[in-house]
């Protein structure tokens, strides 16, 4: 090109841009556009923080929920016991009184009871003022000393309330259970204990069957030292261990809640604890929550506001410029050439749409799914996939053409995610996917229906790579 038509292009190219001024009305349209997307941004996370407190407090009242159900099950258990205590104190006074009959009765009473093992009761026995077992419900007992135990050392010392052991291995029963234990008075004086051993794994399986909310689970510990002596989940795991905390249950705080967010020493879970002490023994009532299936709903509403939030602001946007162009494009075209510079305007407008979502956390699209199916057929996807997951928008348009490249699990988990989508009309999930250099990372899918058509439903969605917050993806 000559000299002379460089400068003939350059001289046109400042024409245009000095003939280019923004009406009034679009630097209007831009303030207002841009003042209300702040003001959405803050409404949105104003709205997030209500629902996060009203979520928090559901979370609260159904972890009380759970302490009350398995509170039950612990009063039952110890009302179980002070009639088992009262059953035997008379079985002794009996005997002492000669009236052998009565006592062999309620011996076979209490030998019935055993056999229901109602609450993990396992075995009914009585221990001398010496330490010296003298009666068993368990068949085949035998004396023996029992003097060292904890559950006879501190009656003898004195308690008159209801203690409870930690599990230990029983000498009369061979099994390893836990110790209710009264002292016999009489005569105002130590006369021995009497000890109904429970099975702290069947005491576990009757927690295990109340209902709680997914994810919760409760267990019941001593005051003394926080041991762990029946659990709703994995209770061969965890019995007999010493949950610690960065806060723990106190005597002060007897037959009130307690609420704290901490760290469990036994897996290392962030969870939500809530908590009761009993007031009938001394034992503490615990359910807990980990932080992330707590907050997974807050999380997941948090981020579908703010994915809105920016759609909209951009959507708005492309809208006053593509408005702005067409009234700009009918001002100076006529006819034939003003409508095909509309058609040049609106693709303009998508590819302004595609320019403002290249930097977009968010890899957007538009499927339909067939009733029935569990494949999307991709109507839109937007390009900034490319630079999320190394793949173009057309070598993932394809159906089935995620999940090709996905593992196994992933497979699966997007046809569950199908599935939820069509039934209740949104879903998330998360999976991982190979880039082109064999790599993986993990994705979060979400998307809903934004309507049905008889059997055909139009789904928006998002795509986003979580692997930062997830971790390594490789299988």
């Amino acid at each position: 090109m000559s000299h002379d038509g460089v400068e003939g292009a350059g001289r046109r190219w400042r024409q245009r841009v000095r003939e280019w001024r923004p009406s009034r009305y679009l630097v209007l349209a831009l303030l207002i556009w841009f003042a209300g997307g702040i003001g959405a941004f803050f409404l949105g996370e104003a709205y997030v923080e209500q629902q996060t407190r009203l979520h928090m407090n559901h979370t609260r009242q159904e972890l009380q929920a759970a302490v009350v159900n398995a509170e039950q099950v612990a009063l039952r258990a110890v009302e179980e016991t002070q009639d088992l205590y009262a059953l035997t104190l008379l079985r002794r006074e009996l005997a002492a009184r000669g009236n052998t009959e009565g006592a062999a009765a309620i011996e076979s009473r209490l030998e019935a009871l055993m056999r229901l093992g109602r609450f993990g009761i396992r075995q009914v026995s009585e221990i001398g003022a010496d330490g010296i077992l003298t009666w068993s419900t368990t068949r085949g007992w035998r004396p023996v000393d029992l003097s060292d135990r904890e559950h006879f050392q501190v009656h003898r010392a004195g308690r008159r309330a209801l203690f409870v052991s930690r599990p230990v291995l029983g000498r009369a029963s061979g099994i390893s259970t836990v110790q209710f234990t009264l002292p016999i008075i009489e005569a105002d004086r130590f006369a021995g204990v009497v000890v109904v051993s429970l099975d702290p794994r069947l005491l576990s399986v009757a927690l295990e069957q109340l209902r709680y909310e997914s994810g919760i689970a409760v267990g019941i510990v001593r005051t003394a030292d926080r041991t762990l002596i029946a659990r709703s989940h994995d209770a061969s795991r965890y019995i007999g261990l010493q949950p610690l905390t960065q806060a723990s249950p106190v005597d002060r705080q007897r037959g009130r809640f307690g609420f704290m967010r901490t760290r469990s020493n036994l897996d290392d879970i962030s969870a939500y604890f809530s908590y009761r002490i009993m007031e009938q023994a001394p034992l503490a009532i615990g359910a807990r929550l980990s932080v992330s299936e707590a907050t997974e709903p807050s999380g997941t509403l948090a981020m579908w506001i703010r994915i809105a939030i920016l759609l909209g602001w951009l959507k708005l946007l492309a809208t006053i410029l593509w408005i702005n162009q067409l009234v700009r494009t009918r001002r100076t075209r006529l006819g034939a050439a003003g409508a095909r510079h509309m058609a040049q305007t609106e693709s303009q407008a998508r590819e302004q749409l595609q320019h403002l979502v290249a930097d977009a956390p968010v890899a957007l699209y538009a499927a339909q799914l067939e009733q029935g199916r569990r494949v999307l057929a991709y109507n839109f996807l937007t390009g900034n996939l490319q630079r999320l997951t190394g793949w173009s928008a057309e070598q993932l348009s394809e159906p089935g053409s995620i999940a090709a490249r996905s593992d196994p699990v992933g497979q699966e988990a997007r046809r569950e995610f199908m599935a939820r989508l069509a039934e209740r009309g949104r879903a998330m999930v998360e999976y991982r996917l190979q880039r082109p250099d064999d790599s993986w990372i993990w994705l979060r899918e979400e998307a809903q229906v934004t309507e049905r058509d008889g059997g055909m439903l139009h789904i928006a969605g998002g795509l986003s790579d979580i692997t930062a917050f997830v971790g390594d993806a490789t299988p």
